[in-house]
């Protein structure tokens, strides 16, 4: 299971994988905290990308302007 198959690409090539990793980690946790962590990381997750485009959006503002 990968959720962006070139970051995984990515992550493998280099001898890791730490979706993987994560994964077996939050699959041995109780049933009780597994909900949430699981929310948790998709959160995550999902707000990456976006964060990210508005870092570079941001740094492209500041550049054009001075």
């Amino acid at each position: 299971m990968t959720f962006d198959n070139r970051a995984y690409l990515v992550d493998l090539s280099l001898g890791f994988n730490p979706v993987g990793a994560v994964l077996s980690a939050v699959e041995a946790l109780p049933t009780l905290l597994h909900g949430g962590v699981m929310f948790l990381l998709h959160l995550t997750y999902a707000t990456v990308m976006p964060m990210m485009g508005l870092i570079v959006l941001l740094h492209l503002r500041v550049q054009s302007a001075g």
